[in-house]
């Protein structure tokens, strides 16, 4: 089936329908009727006469103002110089302008929060690395101190240590030269108590001072008594 037959096939069942119901239409209907039929004739103008012969002989006694006849030798207006359009709702016209208008922005906004999340997740990552980044270094910083800590624990422990060993060592070589020198001490009073047994046994004259037997008792006393006591030569 062609599109010319199924055009007349609809044509025939509307007919048929305001023929059966007829309706009292208004202008504005009847302008849409007219134009519709002006359409129909100007598309398939070979089967004006066909569409018309069927009409009569189909529907001859019932309204017969509706016939294709009719519809061919239909003019427009004469006081307009085109074809009137189909009507079409303020409604259609509104939502057709409104909707473009509203989903434009949602759209913009949808794309700005699409940038804004994948800047988002991008900034999230690259934080977490960060702060990987930043743990890892603080442990490895935490590492190094302390092995550089224990190291120069043990460095200052040695030097400690060896410092102690060399104070005991002076303070004993300190210990061994007093006792020498107290020994020295005892050995001059001897010998200071010797040269005055002899002169006093040869029966020298005594000389001022004793040929220095004083002396060597005062040095010994020095000695005997070294290390000096705080206050003291």
């Amino acid at each position: 089936m062609t599109r010319r037959h199924i055009w007349m096939f609809k044509y025939e069942r509307e007919l048929e329908s305001e023929q059966r119901f007829p309706l009292h239409l208004d202008p504005q209907r009847e302008r849409q009727e007219q134009h519709t039929r002006l359409v129909l004739a100007e598309r398939f103008p070979y089967t004006n006469h066909n569409m018309a012969d069927h009409a009569d002989t189909t529907h001859a006694t019932k309204h017969t103002e509706y016939s294709p006849v009719n519809v061919e030798r239909t003019t427009p207006p004469t006081g307009s110089g085109t074809i009137n359009r189909p009507f079409r709702s303020p409604l259609v016209v509104f939502t057709a302008i409104l909707v473009p208008i509203t989903f434009l922005p949602y759209l913009l906004i949808r794309r700005q929060l699409t940038r804004l999340t994948n800047t988002v997740t991008e900034l999230r990552a690259l934080t977490m690395n960060i702060r990987h980044d930043q743990k890892a270094n603080v442990s490895e910083t935490v590492r190094s101190l302390g092995s550089q800590v224990t190291q120069s624990l043990a460095r200052v422990k040695s030097q400690t240590e060896d410092a102690v060993a060399r104070i005991s060592a002076l303070e004993k070589q300190k210990r061994d030269t007093c006792h020498s020198l107290q020994d020295v001490g005892t050995s001059l009073a001897d010998i200071a108590a010797f040269i005055h047994e002899v002169e006093v046994r040869q029966g020298y004259p005594m000389e001022k001072g004793g040929r220095g037997v004083e002396r060597i008792r005062n040095v010994a006393l020095r000695l005997k008594e070294w290390p000096p006591k705080a206050g003291q030569d």
